[in-house]
């Protein structure tokens, strides 16, 4: 057989399959190109919602802890939506894009401070389903084993309810500042280890709900309260610490690792609920696409619990020709505590406008905490300014 033949044969056999896998490329190229494209617009619509926030929390003068009212939430998401049309080349009209939207959102959560909404589509009969923002829902917890019902935050604040006193405190976790302590145990010593004096007048005295909770369960009388050693342990303010690696060199308190994992396990199943709810919406109108929850990573679910933030979640969109977009975006506000403490050689502690202290010189300062209740964990005490 002449090489011209096997020529023919090659050209004949190879062809087909490079026009084949060159289409292929091409497909997968403007799928890359696309998605690409939807993640850029769905994170700058996420940045914008948290952007809302953030304005909001510098008008108002708050810092970590702004209330997030459902006005709040509700322009922030407008927000949301306003940016992802303007993206889409469409008309900048809230209303009109939530209806183009709607069919690829399941759900956009706010997570506030003390606990998060849910932006989803719900059923009426007098509207039938409809983008509804859900009541707040708070990170609660109930001890099985004392029915204590603790509702915690971002941060060292929280409620305590107690079922047995019926009664609900309100105050942060930490170790309280030496001289303090002194003068409540004479308080409590004077007031003879009375349950109700506990309960009833230490909250006036003291917001730290380590100390109150760890009274009550030390020195009062028989029948009261059992209070889990989590709420008062030494280190109970001591939160996950990291590097510049993001890996951790301190470990979290028991407090801590469970107010972390209640927020993720809330957060994960409101999720559950809302996928699984968009879907029912989603085979009415006729989308072909199973929703689901994208796999987030550790880093991103420590930072959604660290900061006030946006969790926008986009599926089922077609790109290219036989794909479909899904994908998340979770923006951060950023409403960290960004005054740092500063610790000196002197034993004392101080806050970033204290006098005696310069921030932006290393040499005055001998190290750097997060917060106060750290700085007190680790033995240090407010100055004569900063008390």
């Amino acid at each position: 057989m002449k090489i011209i033949h096997w020529a023919i044969i090659f050209v004949v056999i190879v062809v087909p399959f490079s026009v084949v896998c060159r289409n292929t490329i091409q497909k997968k190229t403007l799928v890359l190109e696309d998605q690409t494209r939807i993640d850029n617009i769905l994170d700058n619509a996420t940045y914008d919602a948290v952007t809302q926030i953030i304005e909001v929390s510098e008008e108002l003068g708050y810092g970590k802890n702004i209330p997030i009212t459902r006005s709040v939430a509700m322009a922030s998401i407008d927000r949301f939506f306003q940016s992802m049309a303007v993206n889409f080349n469409m008309p900048s009209n809230v209303e009109v894009a939530k209806d183009y939207f709607g069919q690829y959102i399941p759900a956009i959560l706010i997570i506030g401070y003390d606990g998060l909404y849910v932006y989803s589509y719900d059923y009426t009969a007098s509207e039938g389903y409809h983008y509804v923002l859900k009541p707040k829902v708070p990170y609660s917890y109930t001890d099985l084993n004392t029915g204590l019902v603790i509702n915690f935050t971002l941060g060292n604040d929280l409620k305590v309810y107690l079922p047995n006193e019926n009664k609900l405190l309100e105050g942060y976790v930490g170790t309280l500042d030496a001289s303090e302590e002194v003068i409540l145990n004479n308080s409590v010593s004077a007031a003879g280890n009375s349950r109700d004096y506990i309960i009833n007048t230490l909250p006036y005295l003291t917001s730290n709900l380590s100390y109150i909770l760890g009274t009550l369960a030390t020195r009062t009388v028989s029948g009261s309260s059992v209070v889990p050693s989590y709420m008062y342990d030494v280190n109970v303010a001591q939160d996950y610490e990291y590097d510049e690696k993001s890996e951790i060199v301190v470990d979290a308190s028991r407090f801590h690792i469970l107010r972390r994992e209640t927020i993720i396990n809330l957060i994960i199943a409101t999720l559950q609920q809302e996928v699984n709810e968009h879907e029912t919406y989603a085979d009415l109108i006729g989308v072909n696409y199973n929703f689901n929850i994208p796999d987030i990573d550790k880093d991103q679910w420590n930072n959604t619990i660290d900061d006030i933030s946006v969790l926008a979640f986009f599926q089922g969109m077609p790109i290219g020709t036989d794909s479909f977009y899904n994908n998340y975006s979770l923006g951060g506000a950023r409403i960290v505590q960004a005054n740092y403490i500063y610790a000196t050689a002197d034993g004392k502690y101080h806050r970033h406008n204290c006098p005696l202290i310069n921030e932006e010189d290393p040499s005055t300062y001998e190290q750097i905490f997060i917060n106060v209740y750290h700085a007190i964990d680790a033995g240090y005490h407010a100055c004569e300014v900063c008390r």
